[in-house]
């Protein structure tokens, strides 16, 4: 007998469910909330927006002039503390055509001067949460999101790449999807979500690029292909079951999870 709690690992596969999801800001921010109580989404809806982190920026401006003495960095300066500045913007300069430039390597905000340092607040995108799938919104929390409810079939997998997409769902060529290669062009298969019981491979995330493949539900990857896979424009998911039933004509209105 162990005190330890056993959670039997589970995945779950309905054709037909209720889908209840909370769509909420990071902890970390709190912003404005895009849709009212009632409304409808759909999968790229943005329903919440807040500021994200702005990371600060230390630049060792005395130094990179060799100054001796830090205060000396003040008549060489073009901004100001509190002035917005660009990529490449000049910071300070030494007079002449050919005098030596500082320019900055991100877009933000001065905030301050001091002992031969620029500090630099990086300018980050705000967060965007989008609904992620088809459906009504039926909760709204101020500041941080709502919840979504919506019917459909849900295959709910090991892993995936935080892509979402919508699309007829497919299965591969009975010769594999790396068959489809080259300038032929399948219209079945561009813009659909593609079903494949074989493992991809790298030439398989190229084939995917070139047909216009809206995702990819497979059954595993080498792990040095993770990076490839978050950065691919199509939405993967990682399946773990041997036996995995979807009709091909079936399209999916909610999202690819």
């Amino acid at each position: 007998m162990t005190s330890e709690i056993y959670y039997p690992e589970q995945r779950h596969l309905l054709g037909k469910t209720a889908i209840r999801r909370e769509r909420f800001l990071p902890d970390t921010t709190s912003g404005e909330v895009m849709v009212n109580s009632g409304s409808r989404v759909s999968v790229l809806d943005v329903v919440a927006r807040g500021p994200s982190p702005s990371p600060y920026m230390l630049i060792e401006a005395a130094r990179y002039f060799n100054l001796k003495d830090p205060d000396k960095l003040f008549d060489l300066l073009d901004v100001r503390i509190g002035e917005q500045v660009g990529t490449d913007e000049v910071l300070a300069s030494k007079p002449g055509r050919r005098g030596k430039k500082l320019l900055s390597p991100v877009a933000g905000k001065i905030v301050d001067i001091t002992q031969g340092r620029i500090v630099l607040q990086e300018v980050t995108p705000p967060i965007e949460v989008e609904a992620g799938l088809n459906g009504a919104v039926t909760s709204v929390r101020k500041g941080r999101g709502v919840i979504i409810e919506a019917y459909g079939g849900v295959l709910q997998g090991v892993w995936g790449n935080n892509r979402r997409a919508i699309g007829t769902i497919r299965h591969e060529p009975s010769d594999g999807l790396e068959n489809i290669y080259g300038d032929q062009v399948d219209t079945q298969y561009r813009g659909a979500i593609l079903v494949t019981r074989r493992p991809l491979r790298r030439v398989s995330f190229q084939v995917i690029e070139d047909q216009g493949f809206m995702g990819v539900i497979a059954p595993s990857f080498e792990p040095d292909l993770i990076d490839t896979a978050l950065k691919s424009h199509s939405a993967f998911k990682r399946w773990r079951h041997s036996r995995l039933a979807i009709r091909k004509t079936s399209r999916s209105s909610d999202s690819f999870r």
